[in-house]
């Protein structure tokens, strides 16, 4: 099991009470925030996404996806669920998709200082996940046995698969992307890349670049997994600026900012140098009395000015 008995048998217990309730869940149409695993309600905004989806599905916002929600009973009974898999589930360390104390910051910050990254997205990766995988899910790796496994299975899927609108779709898909996670993991630290998963989507990165050969490994492990790469999401960016999980990603402020501080330092230093050893010739060009004195020792002074200024 995946998480401790004392939680398991608390699951299993609540599982056995909502089992007693009569109601039958239900599902609408709903617009969520994926980073946020918020729901969108604003009528203006759910308008301009729809828009935007018929016109240009392939560009639109991957931020906002349009699926399926529980109704709010069914909503609360799942998110309680959520909370408890969250207190007792430890995930894996690169699962950054709405897990405890992680958010897309965490995505992001492996790639800040990276100069080539690549990014791609599990195709159909929710609705990969089924209603009997959810149950197995429940049983050998929760600890929940009997009807209750079984009920667990059918409040978490839509049409036996998984909704992102349902509360428990993400614990659910990063219980199950845990062996891919594990693999990739080992896979980056051999060929020194960084790796980071926010849900469906991928991100891996790398000081130098990333070959091809590179990439075709990865997606042959992805796929040994069980899982597939969408071939239209697959998107290779370089340089100092990147678009990651929505956010454009710069270099830490603090290495620029020094480099700044230090090229500042450096062009105030060489004047102030050049400043006092013209004043030093000034002054004893001042003191020369005698015209034919004052011609070759003016020689003399340049002499060591270009030598003091010469000197490093």
């Amino acid at each position: 099991m995946i998480i401790e008995q004392q939680s398991s048998i608390h699951i299993t217990q609540y599982l056995n009470r909502i089992m007693e309730e009569d109601h039958t869940p239900s599902y609408q149409r709903i617009w969520i925030d994926k980073y946020h695993g918020t729901t969108i309600f604003n009528p203006q905004q759910i308008a301009e996404l729809t828009v935007k989806q018929k016109e240009e599905p392939r560009r639109a916002d991957q931020r906002y996806v349009r699926t399926l929600g529980p109704d709010p009973k069914t909503k609360q009974w799942c998110q309680t669920l959520n909370d408890l898999l969250l207190q007792s589930r430890e995930p894996h360390p690169n699962s950054h998709g709405l897990e405890k104390g992680r958010n897309t910051s965490t995505y992001i910050e492996p790639h800040r200082t990276q100069k080539k990254v690549l990014s791609v997205s599990l195709y159909n990766a929710f609705s990969s996940v089924g209603k009997k995988r959810v149950t197995s899910i429940a049983r050998h790796l929760l600890g929940i046995e009997g009807n209750a496994a079984t009920f667990f299975g059918e409040i978490a899927t839509k049409h036996g698969k998984l909704n992102l609108g349902n509360p428990l779709a993400p614990q659910l898909l990063n219980i199950q992307a845990y062996k891919m996670d594990r693999y990739l993991t080992d896979f980056v630290r051999k060929y020194g890349l960084e790796y980071s998963r926010f849900l469906d989507e991928l991100t891996f990165s790398s000081a130098y670049f990333i070959q091809t050969e590179t990439i075709a490994k990865i997606k042959r492990i992805i796929s040994r997994c069980g899982w597939m790469i969408d071939n239209e999401t697959v998107n290779i960016q370089s340089g100092n600026h990147f678009i990651i999980a929505g956010h454009v990603v710069v270099p830490r402020e603090g290495v620029v900012r020094e480099k700044k501080e230090h090229r500042k330092e450096a062009t105030n230093t060489i004047p102030s140098i050049n400043q006092s050893h013209t004043n030093q010739a000034n002054k004893a060009l001042k003191t020369l009395t005698n015209p034919s004195d004052r011609l070759s020792r003016e020689k003399g002074l340049i002499r060591n000015l270009k030598g003091l200024l010469n000197r490093k």
